[in-house]
């Protein structure tokens, strides 16, 4: 594939169980950036309440952030915005919409594939290396040639993951799983000898309150992606780049859960540190270092403090019974 930029339009819809009219709507001006098995998108949300954000591919993960767009007060001369590094191959999934962007024109996008027709699901990152979440996937192409995904199909577990990120498994005959992730190319445009994507569709389910069969589930979020332009990838052409960022590199913890180890550092120019990288093993051993000490001084808090609480009452003891003999050797005398 040539480098390409590609522009759309992007719509996301959530439901409630018992309604056909969203509860929620929200649109975005996708770009996205194509070179091999570099890309970098860039979702604009169509809401002026809201900030663009910014993703893109980089080595042992993907760095995503918020743009702030806002400059900062002429008295705030130390400004950096914050960056956070994931080892993902894909963007953030809770950013549905531009997971769909990379789902429809990204060439031959890297799935996460655990083995066999067994892939990741696509929650939440910090969700995305539980051992629970797991289900198993069909992707067809749009030819046997193309580098285009015609249509992905994942099933789950049979676990769901309530707010506070605890995994509940499902009973009677959602046990096993069901449907829970649907992408599928309605409609395809050829542009410069390829056959790509011009409208596609997301459709997230989930079984219906009281549900007692399978073919009972509602779709809590749809989304659909059509294509406003396309055209080859020129160097200049590319999106500004942010001369400093603050990182929060959760690479080399191999997880995005927040209390994972995350390296802290800055990065110029969006240049970001290979993991085999010297002085990024170096600030990790530093970490480790902290985190260990850390850990050393909790548990030896705790220790003490499960000491105090039991000989508390033996010392209590202790001096009630030397009152009292004070108290009885007073009388005798």
């Amino acid at each position: 594939m040539p480098p390409l930029a590609v522009t759309a339009m992007v719509r996301l819809c959530h439901y409630e169980p018992a309604t056909e009219i969203p509860e929620r709507q929200y649109e975005y001006r996708i770009t996205i950036y194509t070179s091999n098995q570099w890309w970098r998108i860039r979702a604009e949300p169509c809401e002026t309440n809201s900030l663009p954000i910014d993703c893109r591919r980089i080595e042992g993960g993907i760095r995503w952030y918020v743009v702030d767009q806002t400059p900062p007060p002429a008295t705030v001369t130390n400004y950096i915005q914050g960056a956070y590094a994931f080892p993902l191959t894909y963007p953030p999934p809770e950013h549905q919409g531009m997971l769909l962007g990379w789902l429809a024109y990204v060439p031959h996008p890297e799935l996460p594939i655990l083995e066999g027709h067994v892939c990741r699901r696509f929650l939440f990152s910090d969700l995305a290396h539980d051992p629970l979440n797991k289900g198993t996937f069909l992707a067809t192409w749009i030819a046997p040639e193309s580098n285009f995904l015609a249509s992905l199909l994942i099933t789950n577990n049979g676990y769901t993951y309530i707010p506070d990120r605890i995994t509940e498994r499902a009973v009677g005959p959602f046990a096993d799983g069901w449907r829970e992730f649907e992408y599928e190319v309605q409609e395809t445009i050829d542009i410069h000898h390829y056959t790509i994507p011009s409208y596609a569709t997301l459709r997230l389910y989930h079984p219906r309150p009281g549900a007692t069969n399978l073919s009972q589930l509602y779709v809590y979020l749809s989304g659909c992606i059509w294509l406003l332009d396309v055209r080859p990838l020129e160097a200049a052409e590319c999106l500004f780049v942010e001369p400093k960022l603050l990182a929060f590199d959760y690479r080399p913890s191999g997880n995005a859960r927040m209390e994972s180890l995350n390296i802290t550092y800055l990065v110029t120019n969006d240049i970001w540190k290979p993991l085999a990288d010297e002085e990024l093993q170096s600030l990790v051993a530093i970490e480790q270092h902290i985190a260990q000490h850390s850990s050393t001084k909790r548990v030896n808090f705790w220790s003490a403090l499960v000491l105090i609480v039991l000989f508390c009452p033996l010392i209590l003891i202790g001096w009630l019974y030397l009152h009292k003999l004070h108290i009885l050797k007073g009388d005798r005398l």
